[in-house]
């Protein structure tokens, strides 16, 4: 018995972690080396499973190429933090057809008022809030809220840990950054010491995860808004489809896979998760339009400009009706089409 859940759990965690690498490549190439193998390793061991680990399975259907909407999470469940906040919060959406995709990124500190007998809270209180409350159907009752916020139904939920990322960017051999500014803060009480100095460099899984982490600063570095925290993710996942793509990452695919195996999960049943991959591959890079909203830090809360709001639910629901954004040109050079953007990874000035 422990051995067929730990295989569903890997089974799991290959298409998984395939299927978040999506943003990565559309190519014919990635289909040799990549899917035509896996789906050759899954009918050897089995793609069929009994039984649900997640009682609320999303009802999502991939046999029809159809848009899609995803809610990311990055879940913190260290257990020197005793808590699973979501420190980072994605809604996307996909459109094969168009071969696009938008992803808006929503602060941790947001203010989220969702009403329906449900807390005022920041927007990293309420996945932990349905877990505690019933472990099956958190992913559910999550999406749900998001989707009220964004005003689209999402169809699937999709959450790694911390661990896992540490793991899967060692496993890589690290990612390039060049970090642009000192950044250091240190918390005995959950065991954070991020201490990052200003430069290029390559940064292991522990330096990854704090460049991503880093907002505040008790150690008198410079602190870092949200915002610039937001972009700092997109451009470790970046660096990590890059390397994933290539050829020594394709040869590290067997020890990814089992790490997403052990550290990924999602409410999308594994008998239709192949599937998913094998439909929703094709986004083009080029096409990924990143949103971050920003607003005004009222303490303890971010207070979220309505109008930004506004703007990226229309964003969100542009791509699912097959709208392509026109995208203006900020001073920098980057893509902006509504809210805050910054332009899909690749496409960079």
């Amino acid at each position: 018995m422990g051995q067929s859940r730990k295989l569903r759990r890997t089974l799991r965690g290959i298409v998984i972690f395939l299927s978040l690498s999506l943003f990565g490549s559309g190519s014919y190439a990635a289909y040799l080396m990549i899917i035509k193998p896996i789906t050759t390793t899954v009918d050897k061991i089995g793609a069929t499973t009994t039984g649900k680990e997640i009682d609320e399975v999303t009802d999502v259907e991939v046999e029809a190429v159809k848009p899609i909407s995803l809610l990311l999470l990055g879940i913190d469940n260290r257990p020197e933090s005793g808590s699973l906040n979501s420190d980072i919060i994605m809604v996307a959406t996909l459109n094969p057809e168009t071969k696009s995709a938008t992803i808006v990124s929503l602060p941790r500190d947001s203010h989220l008022s969702p009403g329906k007998g449900l807390p005022s809270r920041k927007a990293n209180y309420y996945y932990p809030y349905f877990h505690n409350k019933e472990k099956l159907t958190a992913y559910k009752h999550t999406r749900d809220l998001f989707g009220n916020f964004f005003q689209i139904p999402i169809d699937a939920a999709v959450s790694v840990d911390f661990d896992g990322f540490r793991k899967m960017v060692d496993e890589l051999g690290g990612v390039d950054i060049d970090v642009p500014m000192n950044m250091r803060y240190v918390d005995n009480a959950d065991g954070t010491n991020i201490n990052l100095k200003k430069g290029p460099q390559t940064l292991n899984g522990k330096q990854a995860l704090d460049y991503v982490r880093y907002r505040k600063s008790n150690m008198g570095t410079a602190e870092s808004s949200d915002t610039e925290r937001n972009k700092r993710q997109h451009e470790v996942i970046d660096q990590m489809l890059g390397k994933v793509f290539s050829l020594g990452g394709v040869m590290k695919l067997n020890k990814l896979m089992e790490i997403a195996g052990d550290h990924v999960q999602t409410d999308i049943p594994a008998s239709k998760l192949l599937d998913f991959f094998q439909k929703y591959i094709g986004i083009d890079r080029s096409k990924i339009q990143y949103i971050s909203l920003e607003g005004e830090w009222i303490s303890p809360f971010i207070e979220l400009s309505q109008e930004e709001i506004e703007q990226a639910r229309q964003a969100l629901k542009d791509t699912l009706e097959g709208k392509t954004a026109t995208p203006q040109t900020s001073e920098d050079g980057s893509n902006v089409s509504s809210a805050t953007t910054t332009p899909a990874p690749g496409t960079r000035p």
